[in-house]
């Protein structure tokens, strides 16, 4: 049976040190019950590809870009300082570049929290700024506080635009948002979303006696004698709120301040929202019940499907893209069952790694039965088994347009990638390699492209369309990454003491080390963003455009 395992990370998986420590990394136990390692490498393709997208990254295509009241060309040679540039960028990508008085200021991820390591602290600093018009002036949000009680009590909008951080004053905290320090409470706790995505809502956690509660826009709701660590979630538009909540020994989930039915235990990790907003889920236990509950946010009607299972647990829950199905894994009696919109579509030995189509209406599934592994694809038309032949299966991954799924085979011992029309009648194999590295499966935006990590005799391979990449020791996490037309595609790739971007199989630039996760393309495709270290301020990372170091924006590694 397959399990998920914790395995010490190797060289292949790396961090962006110059010198890679052990990490951990999460792996699977496949058929033949050998541990896998997990891999990043580089790419290669084809060299028309690579002069024609080398061309646009370098400025030719188009050869010029407006920035603020003129124009720059996109050449490395020109961007000295950047600081335009920058601002340009960050409107673009999800960087938030400003700085006052030539300090950085801060680096925010996809999900608003800081990618970044690090503040500068200095008094004449300020610390938060957020930019209002395209020339240089920005307005302070707030200074370096003092009262700040630590880096991991601050998160930033996914815009930029809005910063919260925790104060401790006089032994009460409070938490701060643009510099306005909301109620004092015994105790706050930043949860897992501190700002609803568009970051027009906060929620966080806090404690007055021995009562906490959820504060929502400057609310408190409901007394708990506890509140979840994960803490309130907001839905993707920000609309709806909801936690976990214990009372006395019952638990309790809140969606919009309306408790539901209380449980024994409300399972870790609950509740989640469907991507589009319009239904919230949860398991929870009630002696030895488990229960699914899924809501639909439409009805204000708790509980719209409640799901029991005697004497079981459940895992690998997930919504579809368009959030009004969902799937899960029961066990009952050492037998995995898999769960589609409330039916049971079958008892196997083991089942998992459940993947929707985009647009909801088909699901990919593994299972096993009498040691023998199979591909599931349930559609509207049918349930069959696809990838006849083989005798293992790894990750699976449909296009962003749907018209394209991809799946790992083995056969033997080498793994193969096999392309495959939604129907599941195969269109093409790859090449087969000795491993392969879990979520790296990439598909371009348009779905015509698919680029992945594999590994060859102990070395990491990037391969695109088929085509093998050259050979690298390691490959930053996160990459490799598509431009938006489709058109490149790059990495940061590491060899001996140096990290190497390289784009369409050039390498482009190098650095003593790149942060992982901030390889991106701006949409036009015509630049190229990563946070790098600048060599000659020892380990310290900069913003790095095309290549070319911005120093007026030097931050801590």
């Amino acid at each position: 049976m397959a399990a998920n395992v914790i395995l010490p990370a190797d060289r292949f998986l790396n961090t962006g040190e110059a010198r890679p420590p052990l990490v951990a990394a999460t792996g699977r136990v496949r058929g033949s019950h050998m541990i896998r390692r997990c891999v990043l490498a580089c790419v290669l393709i084809t060299s028309w590809m690579a002069w024609r997208a080398d061309r646009a990254l370098a400025g030719e295509s188009p050869a010029s870009v407006a920035v603020g009241d003129r124009v720059v060309t996109n050449k490395p040679t020109q961007l000295k300082r950047g600081t335009e540039t920058l601002r340009e960028i960050s409107a673009q990508t999800n960087f938030t570049v400003e700085s006052v008085r030539g300090t950085w200021v801060g680096v925010v991820a996809p999900d608003g929290k800081n990618a970044v390591s690090g503040w500068i602290r200095r008094e004449d600093v300020r610390l938060f700024a957020r930019h209002v018009d395209a020339v240089s002036r920005t307005v302070p949000l707030a200074k370096a506080p003092a009262d700040m009680i630590a880096l991991v009590t601050c998160a930033v909008t996914a815009d930029g635009q809005h910063v919260a951080y925790v104060s401790d004053k006089d032994d009460q905290r409070a938490l701060v948002v643009d510099g306005t320090e909301g109620e004092s409470y015994d105790d706050v706790r930043m949860g897992r979303s501190v700002f609803s995505a568009d970051g027009r809502r906060v929620a966080y956690s806090a404690r007055r006696a021995d009562s906490w509660f959820v504060v929502v826009d400057g609310m408190p709701g409901a007394a708990f004698d506890d509140i979840s660590a994960r803490g309130p979630v907001f839905s993707r538009d920000g609309n709806h709120v909801a936690y976990a909540a214990r009372r006395g020994r019952e638990y309790v989930v809140v969606v919009d301040n309306v408790e539901g039915q209380p449980f024994d235990d409300v399972l870790e990790g609950y509740p989640v929202f469907s991507p589009d907003s319009t239904h919230v889920a949860y398991a929870a236990r009630r002696g030895s019940a488990l229960f699914v509950i899924v809501d639909d946010l439409s009805t204000k009607t708790p509980s719209d499907t409640a799901l029991r299972f005697d004497d079981m647990s459940a895992h690998d829950f997930t919504f579809s893209p368009t959030g009004h199905r969902f799937a899960l894994v029961a066990e009952r009696n050492e037998r995995s069952v898999v769960v589609l919109d409330a039916v049971e579509l079958g008892s196997f030995d083991w089942a998992g790694s459940l993947v929707f189509s985009p647009d909801g209406q088909s699901l990919v599934y593994q299972t096993e039965r009498d040691g023998r592994r199979s591909l599931i694809l349930k559609s509207p038309q049918t349930t069959k088994s696809i990838g006849g032949g083989y005798e293992n299966f790894g990750q699976t991954a449909f296009s962003p347009t749907g018209s394209r799924l991809a799946f790992w085979a083995q056969r033997g011992q080498p793994w193969r990638l096999v392309l495959a029309n939604p129907d599941g009648t195969t269109v093409a194999t790859q090449a087969t390699y000795d491993d392969y590295c879990d979520d790296t499966l990439t598909f371009s935006r348009g779905g015509r492209r698919v680029a992945y990590v594999a590994v060859r005799e102990d070395k990491a391979v990037v391969v695109v369309d088929g085509v093998d990449g050259p050979v690298f020791d390691s490959v930053l996490k996160g990459t490799p990454v598509f431009s938006l037309d489709e058109r490149s595609v790059a990495y940061a790739a590491h060899r001996g003491n140096t990290w190497q971007l390289v784009v369409n199989g050039l390498v482009r630039f190098s650095f003593p080390l790149v942060k992982e996760y901030t390889v991106q393309f701006t949409p036009a495709g015509t630049h190229l963003v990563c946070l790098a270290g600048c060599e000659k301020n020892g380990r310290r990372l900069a913003v790095a455009v095309n290549g070319a170091m911005t120093e007026d924006f030097l931050f801590p590694a």
